[in-house]
Parts: structure tokens; C-alpha cells; sequence
């Protein structure tokens, strides 16, 4: 594959706000609780479900796919030795491995906000509380996508004055 058709597909890829909106615990419509389901390894709370496969194919910085490998093999597919393409692709992956992260701490936090709600109403200030940090995790989330659509935009740019560069 060569450059223009590399920059192409990587052109496809869409970075898409969502929040982490997957790792959401359901709560019961009635009740406000949790909804807690069991399985051989014990009870555990029931999440929103992730989005449709096809999305997450295109989607960049999702934690729960392989759109990031599949961007990150594109790049490194490119015949170039460009320090700018290689420098890029390490930031990338550095906002990528953030967003992991973030994923699990988000996830982390939506259990202890589920079992909260669940909990007496003496815990309504930690409810407050684990929602603060909620969404300040969002917060973040938004700015590491933010990073990354920046990102994907100057390796385009790059590869877009490679091909420039290649034509003359």
C-alpha cells in the first residue's frame, strides 16, 4: 500500500465524544439501584452496552475495539523514516494508553456511584461526590479526544506534504 492510500484510510477513522458512555451501570427504571446479575464468578452490576461493532471499527481512541491497533499498524506501514510521522505515532499511542486508563477509572467510579445509590440515604453526599469525579473524568476524556482528533489531523498534514514533497 502506499502513502495516499495509507493517508486515506486513515482519513476514515472518526474520533467520536462519547464519555465512556459504556462503562454507565444500568439502574433499575423503578428504583433508582442497580441492576445486579449473577454469574459463576459471583454478582456483578450490569452495564449499558457498548456500541454497535461497526462503529467501533472506525473509531478512534475507543477502548473496547481494535480501530487503535488496526490505525497504529496503518502508520506503521508507511515507507518512511519521517521523525514528524514517527513522533506522531508516539503521541498518539501515549493518548491512546491515557484513554485505557481513563477507561477503567471511569468504570471504577460508575460502580461505586451505582452501589452508592444502592446504599442507605446517609450516602447521598458520597453519591454528590463519586459524581464530581464522574465528571471530571469525562472532562478529561473530552480533552484526550480532543488531543487525539489534533493528532490524527497533523499526521494527515504530514503525509499530505510527504506526497507533495514525492510529486515534485
Amino acid at each position: 500500500m502506499n502513502i495516499l492510500e495509507i493517508k486515506e484510510q486513515l482519513a476514515t477513522f472518526k474520533v467520536v465524544q462519547c464519555d465512556l458512555f459504556h462503562e454507565t451501570v444500568k439502574l433499575d427504571p423503578q428504583t433508582g439501584t442497580p441492576i445486579e446479575k449473577q454469574s459463576s464468578d459471583g454478582m456483578y452490576l450490569e452495564r449499558v452496552q457498548l456500541c454497535d461493532m461497526g462503529l467501533r471499527k472506525e473509531r478512534l481512541g475507543c477502548a473496547h475495539s481494535s480501530s487503535n491497533n488496526r490505525f497504529n499498524n496503518l502508520i506503521s506501514d508507511i515507507q518512511s523514516n519521517d521523525p514528524k510521522v514517527n513522533q506522531l505515532q508516539e503521541d498518539i499511542n501515549g493518548v491512546i494508553l491515557k484513554i485505557y486508563k481513563l477507561d477503567h477509572e471511569k468504570g471504577d467510579l460508575e460502580k461505586e456511584y451505582a452501589l452508592s445509590k444502592k446504599a442507605q440515604d446517609g450516602q447521598k453526599v458520597l453519591t454528590e461526590e463519586v459524581q464530581v469525579n464522574i465528571d471530571a473524568c469525562n472532562e478529561k476524556h473530552r480533552g484526550y479526544l480532543k488531543e487525539l482528533q489534533e493528532l490524527k489531523n497533523s499526521l494527515i498534514d504530514r503525509l499530505d506534504e510527504i506526497l507533495l514533497t514525492k510529486s515534485e
